[in-house]
C-alpha cells in the first residue's frame, strides 16, 4: 500500500455558531411533542422570547451534525426557546478558564462523560435540579452526580477501512502486533480511552484497567508510538483519514463508522474490543437560562428524538429504559455487553480525580 502526503496534525479550528450492563438490553411508551406524559419539565410550544437562548457546547463533524437535526432543532420547535450551537474547544482547561473569568461563552455542554466528571470535580458546573428532571426510568445507578447527568452511552474502538484491511485486529495485543496485522495507524492526542488500550494491549484485562498503572500505560504506549503515522486531535478526523486511506485503522467511535457506512463509505468497527463511555450533558457555573437548560437535558434523557438517534447512531444507547425499550433487537444487538469480557466500561470517578495531570504527563510523552 503507498502511503499518501499527509499533515500530522490537524488545524486547530476557530469557534463558530450554528444556531439552530445485560439486563436492560432486554428493556415505552411513545412519547410526545414535549417528553413523557407527567414530566416535571413542562415543554411549552411557542415562539421564543429573546431572553429565552441557550449557548450549547457540542462536537463538530457527523456527530454533532446529527444531533442537531435530531435534537436541537426539534427541541426548538417543541419549545420556542433557542439553542445556539459552540463547536470549538470545551474541555477541562476551557471551562475552567470561562468560570475563572466570569465570562462563558457557552451555558450547557455535551461531552464525554469524563470531562463532565472532571468538571464537577472541579466545580465548574451548576447542580441539577432534580425536583424539574423526570429520572424515573434511569438505568446505570452507578452514573449519579449532582451536576451532570449521562444520558447516552458510547463504545469507543477501532475502525478501519474495509478496502484496504480484510481482517481486522481483534483485540489491542492484535492492534500492537504491527508484524501480524501490518497497515497505517491512527491513534488519539488525548490520553482517555487511549491508555486503557495500551494497558489492554500490554495484557491487563479490562476489570482490572482501574486504577490504572500509568507506568505500564505509558511503557506499552512506548512501543506503539513509532508505528502511528497520525496522532489525532479532532474525532471527525479519525473519519475522514480512513475514508482518504491515509489510515486502514484507527481509534474511533462506532456511531460514526455506522453514519460513514450509511453515506456509502466502505469503513467497519471491531466490536469485540470496545471502551464504554457515558456521554453527559452539564450547565456551567454562572450560566444564564438555567430552567431553559434544564428542559434541554432533560429532552437529552428522553426526549422524542431518542430511537432515531440510537438506530442512527449504531452502538451508543441511551440511559433511559423506556426509550431501550422501544428500540429493536438489531439495534441493541450493537450495543456495549457488559457480559463482554474485552470490553472496558470506563471508570469516569478515576478520570474525573486524575484527568488533569494525566492531560500533562500524556501532552509531554507526545512531544518525547
Amino acid at each position: 500500500m503507498t502511503e499518501r502526503k499527509h499533515r500530522s496534525k490537524t488545524a486547530r479550528r476557530k469557534p463558530t455558531w450554528r444556531s439552530t450492563r445485560r439486563e436492560f438490553l432486554g428493556g415505552a411508551t411513545a412519547v410526545g411533542v414535549g417528553i413523557a406524559a407527567g414530566l416535571p419539565v413542562v415543554l411549552t410550544p411557542g415562539k421564543a422570547r429573546a431572553s429565552e437562548v441557550i449557548r450549547y457546547a457540542d462536537d463538530g463533524g457527523r456527530t454533532g451534525q446529527g444531533r442537531d437535526k435530531l435534537y436541537i432543532k426539534p427541541f426548538m420547535k417543541a419549545t420556542g426557546i433557542e439553542v445556539k450551537t459552540y463547536i470549538g474547544q470545551k474541555n477541562l482547561a476551557k471551562m475552567k478558564a470561562m468560570v475563572k473569568a466570569n465570562n462563558l461563552e457557552f451555558d450547557m455542554v455535551n461531552d464525554g462523560g469524563s470531562n463532565l466528571v472532571s468538571a464537577s470535580k472541579a466545580g465548574l458546573l451548576e447542580k441539577l435540579d432534580k425536583s424539574k428532571l423526570d429520572l424515573t426510568h434511569k438505568l446505570f445507578p452507578e452514573w449519579d452526580w449532582e451536576d451532570t447527568l449521562a444520558w447516552e452511552y458510547f463504545s469507543g474502538g477501532l475502525g478501519y477501512n474495509e478496502e484496504t484491511i480484510s481482517d481486522p485486529p481483534t483485540t489491542w495485543a492484535d492492534f500492537w502486533d504491527v508484524e501480524k496485522y501490518p497497515g497505517r495507524r491512527g491513534m488519539r492526542t488525548r490520553p482517555q480511552y487511549t491508555l486503557e488500550e495500551a494497558l489492554m494491549a500490554d495484557g491487563v484485562a479490562p476489570k482490572d484497567v482501574y486504577p490504572m498503572d500509568l507506568e505500564r500505560a505509558f511503557k506499552s504506549m512506548d512501543r506503539i508510538k513509532p508505528h502511528i503515522k497520525i496522532w489525532i486531535e479532532q474525532t471527525a478526523k479519525t473519519i475522514e483519514h480512513l475514508q482518504t486511506q491515509e489510515l486502514d485503522y484507527t481509534s474511533t467511535f462506532s456511531g460514526r463508522i455506522f453514519i460513514a457506512r450509511s453515506e456509502g463509505l466502505p469503513l467497519n468497527f471491531v466490536f469485540d474490543m470496545p471502551n464504554s463511555s457515558p456521554q453527559n450533558v452539564g450547565i456551567m457555573k454562572g450560566a444564564q437560562n438555567y430552567d431553559s437548560c434544564l428542559k434541554l437535558v432533560q429532552w437529552f434523557f428522553n426526549g422524542e428524538p431518542g430511537v432515531e438517534w440510537f438506530t442512527a447512531f449504531i452502538g451508543y444507547g441511551p440511559t433511559d429504559s423506556e426509550t431501550m425499550a422501544m428500540l429493536s433487537d438489531e439495534v441493541k444487538a450493537k450495543l456495549p455487553d457488559p457480559a463482554n469480557p474485552k470490553a472496558n466500561w470506563v471508570d469516569v470517578g478515576w478520570w474525573g480525580d486524575n484527568l488533569e495531570d494525566v492531560i500533562k504527563q500524556y501532552k509531554t510523552w507526545l512531544l518525547t
